[in-house]
């Protein structure tokens, strides 16, 4: 008889669950597979159905079908659920994860050669599989010792390793496409973890992915938002829910923080620590009666400080670590570099550095793990030049107040600061210069759908090619002409634009003012004080 493996097995599954014909490139689609891979594993597919009395039909321009009544692809369902019919065959990236996983779950060190049997591939395999996951462990402090007569153990802190287990679940990793994900509607999901296929194996590496209950952690998260008063961002939520639901499974297994390095007395005064205890209850095992529930409770407020917000939360002004000398001297910073006063006191920026830099300094101060997509959003081109100023501002105000941005926060700030300038927008306007050699007719038919169509744009004067001297553009930054310009003042853009001014035109000019003209340089009288000023 032919067993299939689990690939076979999942693309048997998929042609019985069909009523018409699929192609290949329609198969690999939905399996995630190449055609290539499709067409390989259907011969032992049609092996199987030829000793199962069912035949694999390939339909020219359409595809490939299994030809038999509803009830007897029942049949070979209920058949090919059997365990001796599939033989697991796993792929690299799912053999690390299921290692690093059963090294993280398993408090006693675990003989190659056994893990070699449960895993079902050979010694060289499997010590190839090990460098890889010493490489990933070391990124959480994880030692993973290797000893003749001793075994193979993954060394290191209770905090660490439930940070790489929640990596794991969540696919952050580099071992190649993950085995699960998170998800608000199913938590923990993975087809290939849940499967009956993979249980015995997962069992025999103390793997039990019910355990990791992370729709009870979402509930948790909702009670947390409701006591303080405020919502984590999507991103956090989810986050904090695997955290806690991570917690909550090594509480369970018995394995307690040891110890948690925080300042007791600062984190005592937070509001978030009676939530802390609050959650601590939720989350069971008798927490609250063992001796390291300090520790734990301290762990759920960390981890709850770490959470970015959707907004600024009341209880974030309580917080007396010195993050509001930071944001005081930033904004300062910012309103002197950019020449614009109402920074210093624009309240939703003051508010959105917080919302950002809290939890960013919390989790860099007690290395809490967060998604690499959740660490930073990327920016267009056009915001780099923005992106370094903030940079030196950053750094002047770690220089004055002590306190550290970590990188990945640096393109929220320069988001925050962006959209300070378009609140900041309707009290200015982009100037600019027409160059028009054509006539009066033109120049003022120019001007007039100027005016019209973008109101944010002050013409200063309209000018001959020849009147184009530093002098007359002295405090403009663009120039608007219907000619090819040969030379043009240092720091200025040049749009050429037909004489009629044509909706193209008009779309050429729009772009520029969403990308600079709320961020103008300073007066160029005034750049000798400030060399550094965004000209994106």
């Amino acid at each position: 008889m032919v067993s299939l493996t689990t690939r076979q097995n999942r693309l048997l599954r998929f042609l019985l669950d069909e009523t018409e014909a699929k192609s290949m490139a329609d198969i690999g689609r939905q399996l995630d597979l190449t055609p290539r891979q499709v067409n390989y594993n259907l011969k032992a597919v049609r092996h199987w159905l030829e000793q199962h009395d069912a035949m694999l039909n390939t339909i020219p321009g359409k595809g490939v079908e299994i030809a038999c009544e509803a009830d007897r692809r029942g049949q070979l369902l209920a058949e090919l659920a059997a365990p001796q019919e599939t033989k697991v065959v796993l792929t690299a990236a799912q053999r690390r994860q299921l290692m690093a996983l059963s090294l993280l779950c398993t408090a006693e060190p675990v003989i190659l050669y056994g893990l070699q049997k449960q895993i079902g591939t050979s010694r060289t395999t499997i010590l190839g599989d090990l460098d890889t996951i010493e490489t990933w462990a070391q990124s959480f402090s994880l030692k993973l010792l290797r000893r003749q007569n001793y075994g193979i153990l993954l060394d290191g802190s209770e905090f660490a390793k439930r940070q790489a287990i929640a990596s794991l679940l969540w696919g952050d990793h580099t071992f190649g496409k993950p085995l699960s994900k998170i998800s608000y509607r199913h938590g923990l999901e993975s087809k290939w973890l849940q499967s009956e296929l993979l249980r015995p194996m997962l069992e025999k590496l103390n793997i039990h992915p019910v355990e990791w209950n992370v729709q009870a952690g979402l509930e948790w998260v909702a009670i947390a938002e409701a006591e303080l008063g405020g919502r984590f961002t999507d991103e956090s939520v989810l986050t904090l829910a695997t955290a806690l639901a991570v917690q909550q499974q090594r509480l369970r297994r018995g394995f307690w923080l040891e110890a948690f390095a925080v300042n007791d007395d600062w984190l005592h005064r937070q509001p978030v620590w009676q939530t802390a205890e609050n959650l601590l209850r939720r989350i069971g095992a008798n927490a609250e009666k063992h001796p390291a529930n300090i520790f734990e409770q301290a762990y759920i407020a960390v981890q709850l400080l770490s959470g970015t917000r959707s907004e600024n939360w009341p209880t974030d002004k309580e917080i007396d670590f010195p993050f509001g000398a930071f944001i005081e001297t930033f904004m300062q910073e910012a309103s002197q570099a950019f020449r614009e006063p109402e920074l210093r006191t624009d309240l939703a920026l003051r508010d959105g550095l917080a919302a950002h830099i809290i939890p960013a300094c919390i989790r860099a101060e007690f290395g809490v793990w967060e998604p690499s997509r959740g660490q930073a959003v990327d920016l267009p081109p056009n915001l780099a030049g923005t992106r370094t100023i903030v940079q030196q501002l950053v750094a002047e105000t770690t220089a004055q107040t002590g306190i550290t941005i970590p990188e990945s926060e640096i393109n929220n700030v320069t988001l925050l600061l962006r959209a300070a300038f378009i609140r900041c927008q309707p009290k200015r306007y982009a100037e600019a210069i027409v160059i028009c050699p054509s006539g009066m007719a033109t120049a003022q038919l120019i001007v007039a759908r100027l005016k019209a169509r973008l109101p944010s744009l002050k013409i200063q004067k309209v000018l001959s090619v020849r009147e184009l001297t530093e002098e007359n553009t002295f405090s403009a930054r663009l120039i608007i002409s219907t000619i090819p310009l040969e030379v043009a003042p240092a720091g200025m853009t040049v749009i050429q634009v037909h004489p009629l001014l044509l909706p193209e035109d008009i779309t050429a000019i729009t772009s520029w003012l969403s990308t600079h003209g709320q961020l103008m340089a300073p007066p160029r009288s005034r750049q000798s004080e400030r060399k550094d000023a965004p000209m994106d």
